[in-house]
């Protein structure tokens, strides 16, 4: 495993999150300031993960995810565009994110035995 960028301005907690969804079979979203960021995150992660747990990478139509055979998954996305109809265990969000992106966040981990929405710097 290749350690992440520390310079980020924001340190994404990648391990921790990484964890959740491989060892764990969580459902984490990742999501940034903007779609380029969030995608840094996805790259970063591919750098760091087994590629022997590994079952797909998703990059088409907006959708930004990695799956993993513990059936736990990690997508990606923007602040700006919060997704409908999904649900995760855990979110993760930047700190600082205003009220009403928090509202728009709270029905994605609605339905899971143990939410959380996580900030990071």
């Amino acid at each position: 495993m290749t350690a992440p960028d520390s310079r980020r301005p924001e340190a994404l907690p990648l391990h921790e999150a990484l964890a959740w969804a491989v060892e764990l079979g969580s459902r984490v979203a990742v999501f940034a300031e903007g779609l380029d960021r969030a995608e840094s995150y996805l790259t970063d992660i591919e750098g760091i993960v087994d590629e022997n747990e590994v079952t797909r990478i998703v990059k088409v139509c907006g959708a930004k995810a990695i799956h993993f055979r513990s059936h736990g998954c990690i997508s990606f996305h923007s602040t700006r565009s919060i997704p409908r109809g999904l649900s995760y265990d855990r979110l993760y969000v930047p700190a600082g994110v205003q009220h009403d992106v928090m509202e728009r966040l709270a029905p994605l981990v609605a339905t899971s035995k143990d939410p959380a929405i996580v900030g990071y710097f």
